[in-house]
């Protein structure tokens, strides 16, 4: 997922240079710090972006985290209810 938020913008800039309201918060961020040289608002919007995806990182780590524990807990059942009967 993460990997698909780094291409989004790649993508875009290099198939349209953001013309036609190709507009993604990347390119966003681009056009405010490179084009426009607007440091203060690109600046914001880049540690925006930093943000939202370090929240991404932690909830997917946090879901492959705890995938195993679910697994295990899904196989000792199944197992203790084989031994069981």
């Amino acid at each position: 997922m993460i990997n698909m938020l780094s291409w989004v913008f790649n993508y875009v800039f290099v198939m349209t240079g953001g013309a036609n309201n190709t507009m993604v918060f990347e390119m966003y961020v681009y056009r405010q710090l490179f084009l426009y040289s607007n440091k203060w608002t690109g600046s914001a919007s880049a540690v925006l972006v930093s943000v939202v995806v370090f929240a991404l990182i932690l909830l997917q780590m946090q879901s492959r985290a705890d995938f195993p524990r679910k697994r295990r807990n899904e196989t000792q059942v199944s197992s203790g209810r084989a031994a069981a009967e």
